[in-house]
C-alpha cells in the first residue's frame, strides 16, 4: 500500500441549491450549507439559513435585511469572491477541526462546467493564500 491511498482529502462541493463540505471516505458531509448570506442594517452578517429565519421571525421589518447570494442563481459559480471569503472564514471559526484538516490535507473543490478561467484562479489564489491550504484539485 502506498501513501496516496492513506491520505484523505477535504471536499468543497457546490451544487445548484448548497455547499457541501466533508471528508473523504465519509459516508455523508460533515456540513451542508446554503450559498446566501444576509446583512442586517447593524451590518451584522447572518450565515446560515436559521440565522436568517429567525432574525426575519423577531424583525418586524423585513427591509433592514439584505440577502447576498454567494454563487450566481444562473449557472452555479462563485460570482462575490468577498462574501465567499467571509463565509469560509466564520465557517473555519466555528468548525475548528476543519481548520486543523485544511492545513493537512488536499483540498478537492468541485464547481459547475461553466465556470470560468478567471474564477478559477481567484478560488486558487483565495484559497492558497488566503488560508495556506497544502494543495487544490479542482474538478
Amino acid at each position: 500500500m502506498n501513501d496516496f491511498e492513506e491520505i484523505t482529502s477535504l471536499i468543497f462541493d457546490i451544487g445548484s441549491f448548497s455547499y457541501k463540505i466533508g471528508l473523504s471516505g465519509m459516508s455523508q458531509p460533515s456540513c451542508i450549507n446554503y450559498p446566501f448570506l444576509g446583512i442586517n442594517r447593524n451590518n451584522d452578517i447572518l450565515y446560515n439559513q436559521d440565522e436568517i429565519s429567525n432574525y426575519l421571525e423577531d424583525n418586524p421589518n423585513k427591509n433592514d435585511l439584505k440577502i447576498f447570494p454567494l454563487m450566481s442563481t444562473t449557472h452555479g459559480g462563485i460570482d462575490n469572491f468577498d462574501l465567499f471569503e467571509e463565509y469560509l472564514d466564520h465557517f473555519i471559526t466555528n468548525n475548528s477541526n476543519l481548520l486543523n484538516d485544511m492545513v493537512k490535507h488536499p483540498f478537492l473543490f468541485s464547481e459547475p462546467a461553466i465556470h470560468n478561467k478567471e474564477k478559477r484562479m481567484k478560488l486558487t489564489e483565495l484559497m492558497f493564500e488566503k488560508f495556506s491550504i497544502p494543495s487544490l484539485f479542482i474538478c
